[in-house]
């Protein structure tokens, strides 16, 4: 990651989600299990496209996830809910790399943050498309400022 999110507060994220918790999601120790953490930042991006138009089941280009990754700074509190927060870190041709962070309700600063990026793909070909332009515009109004252009490997 570029910048120790561990740092920034929900101040610093353009985009927010309320999830509930579930009895499930805790583990023996009350703790938050590890797999919570990467179903919560599922759910964030899941809502944020939806919110830029995607349709999973018909559009010609869709994201597949290429790599992600979960940083723990403290324990989940135990609440009834918790406060997803995604940013747009890096937007290329055909993908994007998403900044994510897990707060609790009472707490200013992340109990995790990670990143998670998509490359789009066409639906009949399996091979990089281009990001639709709709999309696009909604995705840079997410964008970090002073970020890069290109989240990886994106030349193609």
């Amino acid at each position: 990651m570029d910048i120790d999110l561990r740092l920034t507060s929900r101040k610093d994220f353009t985009f927010l989600h309320e999830t509930a918790l579930r009895w499930s999601d805790f583990d023996k120790l009350q703790h938050l299990n590890n797999v919570t953490y990467h179903r919560l930042h599922e759910i964030v991006i899941t809502h944020f496209l939806a919110a830029a138009g995607l349709d999973w089941q018909r559009d010609s280009v869709i994201p597949f996830v290429v790599e992600n990754a979960c940083c723990y700074c403290r324990p989940v509190d135990g609440g009834d809910t918790v406060m997803t927060a995604l940013r747009v870190a890096a937007l290329g041709r055909t993908s994007l790399r998403y900044e994510l962070a897990i707060f609790d309700q009472e707490q200013v600063t992340p109990a995790s943050y990670g990143y998670f990026t998509h490359v789009f793909v066409d639906r009949n070909t399996g091979q990089p498309g281009e990001i639709p332009l709709r999309m696009r515009s909604f995705l840079q109004g997410y964008l970090v400022s002073g970020k890069n252009d290109r989240p990886g490997e994106d030349e193609q």
